[in-house]
């Protein structure tokens, strides 16, 4: 499975990979669960997981979530322990991996996200590769 397949859509819970485009659309898979089948028009709004990131307080203003999952696969001791609905525990665990978070424009849902996401991606596939495309490029 690939990172840049990998999306989320406004109002469902959840991610889901792209199976096919098309010229309407997406033809999308549930990650999770039964592995529903959905399509896509132009009202749905989807995000790219690997064109969302996180407001930092450094001059780029942003870190894509890929680095900071990067990062947590291979420093799993970074990854929050307890309870992950608690506001101080995930946003103290963020602080690990993120230092310079803007804790003004970073809620507590999107740190849940954040972290279900992860969870859902590594449970899936534990050798889900995060780095970029041109980190990939390089490895080969």
């Amino acid at each position: 499975m690939k990172f840049d397949e990998i999306i989320t859509i406004a109002g469902k819970p959840g991610l889901f990979k792209i199976i096919k485009a098309s010229k309407n659309g997406y033809i999308v898979e549930e990650l999770e669960g039964k592995g529903k089948k959905l399509a896509l028009g132009a009202h749905h709004r989807v995000s790219f997981l690997k064109e969302i990131s996180m407001y930092t307080t450094t001059g780029e203003g942003s870190v894509p979530i890929q680095e900071l999952y990067e990062k947590l696969q291979k420093e799993p001791s970074l990854m929050p322990e307890g309870d992950l609905k608690s506001e101080e525990v995930l946003f103290s665990a963020l602080g690990e991996i993120l230092p310079d978070f803007d804790s003004e424009r970073i809620y507590l849902s999107d740190l849940k996200k954040f972290y279900s996401w992860f969870n859902t991606l590594v449970g899936l596939d534990e050798t889900m590769d995060f780095s970029s495309e041109e980190e990939s490029e390089k490895k080969e």
